[in-house]
C-alpha cells in the first residue's frame, strides 16, 4: 500500500511539472510576441535587444524606475526592461523621432540599436557626474551626445555588440583620463569616445575614434567653452 502511495505522489508530482512548466513557457513567449506585435519588431531586432539588455543588466537597472518596472508583472526580467524602455522617453521617443518613410513605406530603426544610444547616454553622464552636469549637461546634451550616439549605433549596426567599457574603473572610480566609452565585438574595441581637457579646465573637445583607421583620426571634434570644471565625475 505504500508503495502505491509513493507511485501516486511521484505520479502527481510529474504531471504539476509538467502542466505548470509550459504555461510559464507560454506565459513568456505570449509577452514577447505582444511586445512584438505592438512595436513592430523583428525577430532579430528582439534577440539582440535582449542580449544587449541581459549584457548590461545592472546598469540598465540604474536608470528604471523600479515601482513601475514591477508593475508590469512581467517574470523575466530582460523582457521588463525592454517593455520599461520602450514605454519611457529614452527609447520610444527616439525611436519616434528616428522613423523615416521611403516610398510610403515605413523604416522603422532597430529597438537594439536605440538601447546602444541609451549606453552612451549614460556613459556620458557618468563621466561628467552632477557637478559638472549642472554646469554644461544642457549643452553636452544638445550637442554632444546625439553625435556620439549616432556614431555608435552606426559603428555597432556594422560589428555587432560584444560588450563595453564605460568611464568607471573596475573600483567605481571615474577615469579621470580621456576616456569615456569604448564599445566591442569580437575583435575588441571598434570605437572609443573621448574628451580632451585644457589646463585650465575651461574648454573641451569631444570625440570619437574607429577602428577603421585605427584609432588614428579624431571625429566630431566638438569644442565646448565653459568654467573651470571639476574632477569628472564629481559629485
Amino acid at each position: 500500500m505504500k508503495n502505491i502511495i509513493k507511485l501516486i505522489s511521484v505520479a502527481l508530482i510529474f504531471s504539476l511539472i509538467v502542466t505548470t512548466t509550459p504555461i510559464f513557457s507560454f506565459a513568456k513567449e505570449n509577452e514577447i510576441e505582444k511586445l512584438q506585435q505592438k512595436w513592430h519588431i523583428s525577430d532579430e531586432d528582439l534577440e539582440k535587444s535582449l542580449e544587449l539588455i541581459s549584457n548590461n543588466k545592472e546598469l540598465f537597472m540604474e536608470i528604471v524606475d523600479q515601482e513601475e518596472l514591477d508593475s508590469y508583472n512581467i517574470e523575466d526580467e530582460n523582457t521588463a526592461l525592454l517593455l520599461y524602455f520602450l514605454n519611457t522617453d529614452q527609447i520610444n521617443n527616439n525611436v519616434n523621432a528616428r522613423t523615416l518613410s521611403s516610398n510610403d513605406a515605413i523604416i522603422q530603426p532597430t529597438i537594439w540599436g536605440s538601447l546602444v544610444r541609451v549606453l552612451v547616454s549614460q556613459a556620458v553622464k557618468k563621466k561628467m557626474g552632477k557637478k559638472i552636469q549642472e554646469r554644461i549637461g544642457d549643452e553636452v546634451e544638445k550637442k554632444v551626445i546625439p553625435k556620439f550616439q549616432d556614431a555608435a549605433e552606426n559603428a555597432t549596426k556594422k560589428y555587432g555588440y560584444k560588450g563595453h567599457k564605460g568611464p568607471e574603473y573596475d573600483n567605481g572610480q571615474i577615469n579621470q583620463g580621456e576616456h569615456i566609452l569604448s564599445i566591442q565585438d569580437d575583435k575588441g574595441d571598434f570605437i572609443r569616445f573621448h574628451v580632451n581637457i585644457n589646463p585650465s579646465r575651461n574648454t573641451t573637445t569631444w570625440h570619437w575614434h574607429l577602428r577603421d583607421d585605427n584609432f588614428n583620426e579624431h571625429y566630431g571634434q566638438i569644442q565646448l567653452q565653459h568654467n573651470s570644471l571639476p574632477k569628472w565625475g564629481s559629485e
